[in-house]
C-alpha cells in the first residue's frame, strides 16, 4: 500500500475508477481508471496495475453462478482518506438473479365442467401460449366423451386465462427493479376437489448496493 499511496500522491490522482462485470463463476471485464482533481484522466501503468491487485484485497466480487444467481457488474471508487495516508474502496453494483414465483389459486368453471374434470382428470402441465404444450394425464382407462373432451377444453382455457392474467407473489427490497420473462409462465394441476392449480413465472430481479 506505500508505493500505491507513493504513486497517488506523485501523480496527483484524486479518483480511481475500478470498473467489472463478474458472473459465470469467474471475473469477466474489468477496467482501472485514473482521474485528477480536474476529472481528466492520468495514464499510469504501475500505479493502474497495483491497483488492480489491491482491490481484491478490500472488495469482495461475487462470481459465482449457482442457477439463480446470475453475477454483478459495477464500478469501484477509490479515494485518498482527509488523513491522506490510507485509502477507501466503495463497490456501487447491480445483481441480477433468476427465479420462478408460484401461485396456488382455484380455478372457477361451471359446475358440469368441474365434474367432468374431477372424474376424468388425474393431473395437467403445460404453457399458456399452444395448446399442444398441455401434457393431460387421465384416470385409469377413461374413456371421454364428446362433453368430456368440451370440459377438459373450457378448463384448459381457463386456466391459460387466469394464468395470463394473475398478479404473482414476489417479495422485492428497497430499490429492486423486478422483471417478469415474456415466455417463463407455465401452471401444474394435480387433482383436487377445489380444481386449484399452481400457477409459474420465471422472473429477473435486480439489485442495487452500496458498499
Amino acid at each position: 500500500m506505500d508505493k500505491i499511496l507513493e504513486l497517488w500522491k506523485e501523480l496527483n490522482v484524486d479518483e480511481a475508477k475500478f470498473t467489472f462485470s463478474a458472473g459465470g463463476d469467474s471475473m469477466n471485464d474489468t477496467e482501472m481508471a485514473l482521474y485528477n482533481e480536474g476529472g481528466e484522466r492520468i495514464h499510469d501503468t504501475e500505479l493502474e496495475d497495483l491497483l488492480s491487485e489491491e482491490v481484491y484485497n478490500q472488495v469482495t466480487f461475487y462470481e459465482c453462478s449457482d442457477g439463480h444467481y446470475l453475477g454483478e457488474h459495477g464500478e469501484v471508487i477509490i479515494g485518498i482518506d482527509d488523513d491522506g495516508e490510507s485509502l477507501y474502496f466503495n463497490k456501487f453494483s447491480r445483481s441480477e438473479y433468476e427465479d420462478t414465483a408460484t401461485n396456488a389459486e382455484e380455478v372457477k368453471v361451471e359446475d358440469w365442467v368441474k365434474e367432468s374434470i374431477l372424474a376424468k382428470i388425474d393431473s395437467m402441465s403445460g404453457t399458456p401460449y399452444k395448446a399442444d404444450e398441455c401434457e393431460v394425464n387421465y384416470k385409469g382407462d377413461c374413456i371421454l366423451t364428446d362433453k368430456d373432451e368440451e370440459a377438459l377444453s373450457v378448463f384448459i382455457g381457463a386456466i391459460k386465462t387466469q394464468l395470463l392474467n394473475l398478479d404473482f407473489d414476489i417479495e422485492q427490497g428497497n430499490g429492486d427493479d423486478v422483471e417478469l420473462h415474456d415466455e417463463g409462465l407455465s401452471f401444474e394441476y394435480e387433482s383436487n376437489d377445489q380444481l386449484e392449480c399452481n400457477f409459474q413465472t420465471r422472473y429477473f430481479i435486480t439489485q442495487y448496493s452500496e458498499l
